[in-house]
Formats: C-alpha cells, sequence, structure tokens
C-alpha cells in the first residue's frame, strides 16, 4: 500500500514494520490491523489494513511524529523482540535528528 503525504511517500512494501495491533469488532472478531511503520528515511506512519469487508479504514495510512508513534505503544503489553525493535527505531540518537 502507498500514499503520499505532505510530499512524501509512504510504502509499507519498502517500510519496516515496528509494532503491529490487531483491530477487533464488537464480536471479538479480527477484522485487521493497525501497523507502526517506519521509512528508509526514518518517518514514522501508521498502516491500517483489513481483512474484514465490513472494515474499510478511512484513512489507510497516517504520517506520524516521533510522539504520536510512541503513544500508540504506550500501555501495550510488549515482547522481547517487540521491545527490541521499539528500542532501536522509536528511542535511537540518530533519528532524533530526523523528527
Amino acid at each position: 500500500m502507498k500514499a503520499i503525504l505532505n510530499g512524501r511517500m509512504y510504502n509499507t512494501d519498502e517500510a519496516i514494520l515496528i509494532y503491529s495491533k490487531d483491530v477487533f469488532d464488537a464480536d471479538g472478531n479480527d477484522i485487521g490491523s493497525n501497523d507502526l511503520m517506519i521509512t528508509k528515511s526514518g518517518h514514522f506512519f501508521e498502516a491500517k489494513t483489513s481483512n474484514d469487508q465490513n472494515y474499510r479504514p478511512e484513512t489507510p495510512i497516517t504520517s506520524m511524529t516521533k510522539k504520536d508513534a510512541i503513544e500508540f505503544i504506550h500501555g501495550q503489553l510488549l515482547s522481547d523482540g517487540d521491545e527490541t525493535i521499539i528500542n532501536k527505531y522509536l528511542f535511537s540518537e540518530k533519528l532524533e535528528e530526523l523528527q
């Protein structure tokens, strides 16, 4: 999935997945996911995907600031692997310059 927002290209095929949240309907059925991703140039975005014909995200790709990205994972139960990739991309000194 691709989108151009504010002159920047966001492409889920070329970006790195940092964290994924499953989306459930009122009955508890898994209907899609909201993914926190980062571009090769260090820009965060959220990509919303659907695996249910009744769930169609209004804005499938949304650009995010680093603060937005941290809020995206706030309060989530993370595995060791999740913590590693989140630390690498959200708390890296190098990325401070890009945001």
